[in-house]
């Protein structure tokens, strides 16, 4: 706010004097309130803060571009707030980044800046004949990110700046913006940005609520279409954009040679509506396409359609072997093909846990058991909530993370008191893992499977299972591993992601040992090797018919894929001239 202005609406406060002939502090009539301002530079800059309870505000450092501020409540404890203005001149603004950042390394509280920033985040953010160069965004989107600072979504007309209204330049931007951390968003859930009328300044006054009043008269209406498929099942998502978008587009059309009062009133609503329709469609198909980066602040529906549609194309079935090495390529064929398979992969084979778990020695101390056995907190489901992407695809209720991120303060108590009822009665809705997806039904009696909320942990307790029994062996001289050299200890496995790599020497008794070491892990964990997909590697000095008799014994091949793993080449080996 231009200070001559922030006298204006100071009225009533009196000023005890310029501490630096530059620097206010100004004192109300009305005991409790306080306010300081830092004056302009010739007709531009100039910063006001006012604040009403002393004790609650302590000013930390100031200059032309910034105030620092740090604010202490009861409820939400302390946080930073600083007025910003950054610099006007445009060959300065590589200053105005490195100044955020560097206010972002001077303190770890949460905190929100709040201020004119004279920057844009995204094409959208500028309306008018020049379009705003890409550098510039991308380097006050780079600045940003590396504060950690998140953009707060502004509610009403979007453009808080405008010039030359009525003429063939006008221009209209956003370049007011509140911003916060993470951890101030989690303090200040249901804040929001409001963009405000200004009858004489170029500039609109926005105003930040870190809480919503009157949600009982204004959001009940809202939450009523939410809780109706809340408890209905239904969907809110319409993902039929094309023919809004087109009708949109002929009224805008219809309405741009037209300059009367209605007419421009009528074309503002309907540019704004086109605008969140293509908001809404990009977000639908982002959520299609599982893609989560946007291209320099633009628009990529079509990149979007297209990446799902080749997930799609990508992801469809045409034909499927059978059990006797027969193609089937009619749908009802392939369907009986996956269905006998997945059948026999999970039919209930006899097997007993209790040989290889008596292989794993006890590594949890009793501290750590009582750790782990302690009841779930609202801190760690909230984590959990937080933790997900916001735009990830939605299940049969319509509702993606986002929707709970959002009314986390509304609904959170509700969602952990169901959660912990669930896991304290170890009874699970049976519609509580249901997806989009059609699934054939199967009843499966072995093996892990998706959607179970102990599969990850229940799958490394097996692969422990598997490794114990290699151990085992190893210590008794029944195999022997590698090393990288002499003095250096023995590797006998790696276990990666979607892999594992078994290490032994190169003769028979050490074959049969680790295939008796896997038919136990298989028999005991339900856990079957994939042999078409295994493989097995010499060294150079091991006879051909050697080779040969481990292969047959293992019933793998001799040929190892040993290019690359994870990103890394598999085999390292000396330089050689």
């Amino acid at each position: 706010m231009e200070v001559d202005k922030f006298r204006e609406v100071t009225e009533g406060h009196h000023f005890t004097g310029p501490t630096d002939n530059k620097t206010e502090l100004l004192l109300p009539a009305e005991p409790g309130h306080q306010a300081c301002q830092v004056d302009r530079l010739g007709c531009s800059g100039g910063i006001g803060v006012l604040w009403r309870k002393i004790g609650d505000f302590t000013i930390v450092n100031y200059s032309r571009n910034h105030v620092d501020l740090i604010v202490s409540d009861e409820e939400h404890g302390e946080w930073r707030c600083i007025g910003y203005y950054a610099f006007p001149e445009k060959h300065r603004r590589r200053d105005s980044w490195n100044f955020i950042r560097s206010l972002a390394a001077q303190s770890s509280l949460p905190w929100l800046c709040i201020g004119d920033y004279n920057d844009m985040l995204s094409t959208e953010d500028k309306k008018g004949r020049v379009i705003h160069p890409q550098w510039l965004l991308r380097g006050f989107r780079e600045a940003i990110d590396d504060c950690n600072l998140t953009d707060i979504p502004l509610n009403g007309h979007q453009f808080t700046w405008k010039r030359s209204r009525g003429s063939d330049n006008f221009v209209e931007e956003r370049i007011d913006q509140a911003m916060g951390t993470p951890t101030w968003a989690e303090k200040f859930p249901m804040a929001r940005l409001r963009n405000l009328n200004a009858p004489v300044s170029g500039h609109s006054p926005i105003l930040l609520e870190t809480e919503v009043r009157e949600i009982a008269a204004v959001h009940k209406k809202r939450l009523n279409p939410v809780r109706r498929c809340w408890n209905h099942g239904g969907k809110i998502v319409d993902g039929n954009f094309r023919a809004k978008i087109r009708k949109c587009k002929e009224q805008l059309e219809k309405l741009r040679d037209k300059h009367d009062e209605d007419s421009i009133t009528e074309y503002k609503d309907i540019n704004e509506q086109l605008a969140a329709l293509l908001w809404q469609e990009e977000d639908y198909w982002r959520q299609r396409a599982k893609q989560y980066w946007l291209k320099d602040g633009d628009k990529n529906t079509r990149f979007f359609h297209t990446s799902a549609s080749a997930r799609k194309k990508t992801n469809k079935l045409n034909r499927l072997k059978d059990a006797n090495g027969h193609w089937q390529e009619e749908q009802s064929k392939i369907c009986e093909v996956a269905h006998d398979y997945f059948q026999n992969l999970f039919s209930a084979d006899a097997n007993s846990p209790y040989e290889v778990l008596d292989e794993v020695r006890p590594c949890v101390t009793d501290s750590q058991n009582e750790k782990l056995v302690m009841s779930f907190t609202t801190e760690e489901f909230k984590e959990a909530v937080f933790d997900m992407k916001p735009d990830k695809s939605p299940g049969p209720d319509g509702f993606n993370p986002a929707f709970f991120q959002r009314f986390w303060a509304l609904i959170g108590t509700e969602v952990v008191s169901s959660c912990v009822g669930w896991l304290h009665d170890m009874n699970f809705p049976l519609t509580l893992n249901d997806t989009n997806v059609a699934m054939e039904l199967m009843t499966p009696h072995r093996g892990l499977r998706q959607g179970e909320p102990l599969s990850p942990y229940l799958f490394i307790i097996c692969t422990e299972g598997l490794s114990a029994l290699i151990r085992n062996a190893e210590r008794l001289g029944h195999i022997h591993g590698i090393k990288v050299c002499r003095g250096a200890p023995s590797i006998s496995h790696l276990f990666f992601v979607d892999g594992s790599m078994l290490f032994f020497r190169a003769n028979a008794t050490e074959g049969k040992y680790v295939k008796n070491i896997i038919e136990r892990h298989e028999k005991a964990s339900g856990q079957a090797i994939n042999l078409s997909k295994s493989g097995i590697m010499y060294s150079d000095n091991v006879p051909n018919n050697e080779m040969a008799v481990i292969s047959d014994l293992l019933g793998v091949s001799t040929g190892l894929d040993t290019s690359r793993y994870i990103g890394l080449p598999s085999l390292i080996g000396r330089k050689k001239k």
